[in-house]
């Protein structure tokens, strides 16, 4: 089961945390904040997923969080990563890898880490309702791979 690593970071629990806070900033109409934390949301579904595939080969915290910043912040290559090394490594952990759904795709595409420097108002309500329909499927995987006992929200 994977949780967090020895270095601190835990990203099931970091996604759920960013994904109830994009929900908070999307309801107060905070475009901008609602789609740049969904957007981490994402990463760290993702990265969740690949921390499970680790586990399950039973990789060290170094080379779980080694194959996590090999694509850093770049979704499409996370989710790529995860979806390979889960079919590779223990196929049943592909079902939490996300699909290439229209809002997943979004996110992929628009969103980067450095959306906290722009302008208020660069993010229009249409793609932060994108980007939060993503990390509402991210959470929806790990909350799944929690009840089937694949990850640890603690």
């Amino acid at each position: 089961m994977f949780g967090g690593l020895s270095t601190g970071e835990h990203f099931p629990s970091a996604g759920v945390r960013h994904c109830l806070a994009a929900q908070r900033a999307l309801r107060a109409r905070d475009w901008d904040t609602a789609a740049y934390l969904a957007g981490y949301a994402v990463e760290c579904a993702l990265k969740s997923i690949v921390g499970a595939c680790g586990r399950a080969q039973g990789w060290s915290d170094q080379k779980v969080q080694k194959a996590m910043k090999v694509d850093g912040h770049d979704v499409a290559a996370l989710r790529s990563s995860a979806l390979s090394l889960a079919s590779a490594v223990r196929p049943a952990l592909s079902r939490y890898a996300l699909p290439p759904h229209a809002d997943v795709v979004a996110v992929e595409t628009l969103w980067r880490p450095e959306q906290r420097y722009a302008p208020t108002g660069a993010v229009a309500p249409r793609v932060a309702g994108q980007h939060m329909r993503a990390a509402r499927k991210g959470m929806d995987a790990i909350r799944q791979a929690v009840l089937d006992g694949e990850l640890s929200l603690t």
